[in-house]
């Protein structure tokens, strides 16, 4: 594998990525927040406006998921959790918060529900968090 950095590096001059690390980023152009545990091929199975989860294109295993709007949840979590851009904030916090502000549309949909708790329950799992630095200032604007 090293060779072949080399000679990708060499043959066209730019470094390319380190290794996988699991972890959620901030996509502050496109407004989401993404968490994957595993650098794979992927299907997205869009949920609803807010959740797509993310699913191993092998086996069809939830191995992550994006949650659309972040800037809206981040700015109602806020003033509430008193957050401060510097700190970090639990997936499964904004998750939570992100069912909380469309409760009333859950009503009667007990698949929905599910795909949240499947977002939910791998973010438990791998005790997934996210630096609130970079990108989380613009947030605040």
């Amino acid at each position: 594998m090293d060779q072949m950095r080399s000679d990708l590096i060499a043959q066209f001059g730019a470094p390319l990525a380190e290794r996988f690390h699991t972890g959620a980023f901030y996509d502050s152009t496109m407004d989401f927040l993404e968490y994957s545990k595993q650098d794979t091929v992927t299907v997205s199975e869009r949920v609803d406006g807010v959740l797509t989860l993310l699913l191993d294109a092998r086996t069809r295993e939830v191995i992550g998921f994006r949650l659309k709007g972040f800037r809206y949840v981040f700015n109602k979590l806020k003033p509430t959790l008193k957050l401060r851009d510097e700190q970090f904030l639990s997936l499964i916090e904004v998750i939570e918060a992100s069912v909380m502000l469309m409760s009333e549309s859950f009503v009667g949909d007990a698949n929905r529900v599910a795909k949240y708790r499947l977002a939910r329950d791998l973010a438990v799992r791998d005790g997934a968090r996210f630096s609130a630095l970079g990108e989380m200032e613009e947030l605040a604007a």
